[in-house]
């Protein structure tokens, strides 16, 4: 439980910093940042899902930091918003690049069971 606090404390810095840090790079109106994080969050669980074996390392890095950097809470708040403002366009494609871009990341980082393991079988 403590390896998952500690990765999802460290997560949840690394979300704040990102979404800080990307929300400045992109003009309002469409949630960039969360859209990035969110995928490139899936990217690294389908990653650390191929790799890992050890039930602590997995309490770390995926339960923990890519739980806690990643964000399904805020994507809802997000859409909500979105919606309640009359933005439905904007609303269904951040939904839709959200959810395909996030389970397309997850296939691709899971496909590297062929590669090197990040950790001993």
């Amino acid at each position: 439980m403590l390896l998952a606090a500690a990765g999802s404390g460290l997560g949840g810095c690394l979300r704040y910093f990102f979404s800080h840090a990307l929300a400045e790079s992109f003009p309002a109106g469409f949630p960039w940042a969360f859209l990035i994080i969110n995928i490139a969050g899936s990217l690294s669980i389908g990653i650390f899902a191929a790799q890992l074996r050890s039930p602590h390392r997995k309490a770390f890095w995926m339960t923990g930091l890519c739980g806690g950097f990643t964000t399904f809470s805020f994507f809802s708040l997000e859409t909500m918003t979105l919606i309640e403002s009359g933005e439905y366009l904007i609303a269904g494609m951040y939904s839709a690049a959200t959810i395909i871009g996030a389970v397309g990341a997850v296939a691709i980082g899971e496909n590297t069971k062929e590669h090197a393991p990040l950790e001993q079988r």
